[in-house]
């Protein structure tokens, strides 16, 4: 853009203004004023941080990452989709920063296409529902405040599934009968049928 360019937006804006001050409507107005109030008050800001942050930084990536750190410049990046680091890489870092415990489960970025990011998040199932509850919040949470400029989540939940517990004594005995002879096993088997039927005769 050049300086007659710059120039015409200026001149632009300044007639917009003007005709925003000339609306009949004193409610719509009002509300317009507001907002280009408040447009003017969060770029001006940013540009202030962005000046602070280059006062301080030694090289481009340097400067590069302090503007993504901070909140107000990093809200213009994204609402201009000028962010430099790819949606996808926000995602994994937000999810990585999550820190779940071995008892609460894990989550996994599944895909990212189009603005829409899908979610595995497996529960441990030691918790109760409003545990599950919580931690989906946690990563909805850490997703979209990596992510604001991501249309959509979808999130898949799983119970993780956990093996009975068969005790030992009973596994032994059970290995012990299949590797009996077939002598042994009918006697085993006689033996069992007789204190079955005792058992039933002093019932």
């Amino acid at each position: 853009m050049d300086v007659r360019e710059r120039q015409h937006l200026a001149k632009q804006i300044e007639a917009l203004i003007q005709e925003v001050a000339a609306f009949p409507d004193a409610q719509a107005r009002t509300k317009t004023e507001e907002l280009l109030h408040t447009l003017l008050e969060i770029y001006g800001e940013g540009l202030k941080r962005v000046i602070e942050l280059t006062a301080q930084a030694e090289d481009g990536q340097t400067l590069l990452a302090a503007f993504i750190k901070d909140e107000t410049v990093e809200s213009l990046l994204l609402l201009h989709g000028l962010h430099p680091v790819k949606l996808e890489t926000r995602l994994q870092e937000a999810l990585e920063g999550i820190h779940l415990k071995a008892q609460e489960g894990s989550v996994e970025l599944l895909h990212v296409e189009d603005g829409i990011a899908e979610v595995r998040l497996v529960n441990s199932g030691h918790g109760c529902s409003a545990s599950s509850g919580a931690l989906r919040q946690r990563v909805e949470a850490a997703i979209y405040r990596a992510a604001p400029d991501l249309d959509e989540l979808r999130i898949e939940e799983q119970q993780k599934t956990t093996p009975k517990f068969i005790p030992l004594a009973r596994v032994n005995a059970r290995k012990h009968q299949e590797n009996a002879p077939v002598s042994e096993q009918a006697t085993t088997q006689t033996s069992q049928e007789q204190n079955q039927a005792s058992v039933s005769g002093t019932r």
